[in-house]
């Protein structure tokens, strides 16, 4: 679980991550990454009726040189304002999730392969 914002062009989910952690050195490591968001739980919805996006892609670390990274930083700061302080720190870095393929679940027994295209178009 990752909190995550979006850029639009290039689409790409952003993610704020430290380099002292184990996971960030697996995904530098190998960049092939998946990525699951699902809606919240609640009380009045099974489980399994939960609508989901699950993509395979492709993590990339947004250098501050990177002319990505004021808009992905922006867009971060936008969704987690309270977070703005990691970015102060030298172990935190921005990385992109290019995603390749998406799966959609809008419920049980509705599924969906769609382009990272078509996502980008739905948010």
């Amino acid at each position: 679980m990752v909190p995550y914002a979006i850029i639009k062009d290039p689409f790409a989910f952003v993610v704020l991550v430290s380099a002292l952690s184990a996971h960030t050195g697996d995904m530098l490591e190998n960049p092939s990454v998946a990525l699951m968001i699902v809606d919240p739980e609640s009380d009045t919805k099974p489980t399994h009726a939960l609508a989901r996006v699950s993509m395979q892609g492709r993590a990339q670390p947004i250098a501050r040189i990177d002319p990505r990274y004021t808009v992905a930083r922006a867009s971060y700061l936008a969704r987690f304002a309270d977070m703005s302080g990691l970015f102060e720190l030298g172990d935190f870095t921005l990385v992109a999730i290019d995603p390749a393929t998406v799966r959609v679940v809008a419920g049980f027994a509705q599924a969906a392969t769609i382009t990272p295209a078509s996502l980008a178009q739905c948010l």
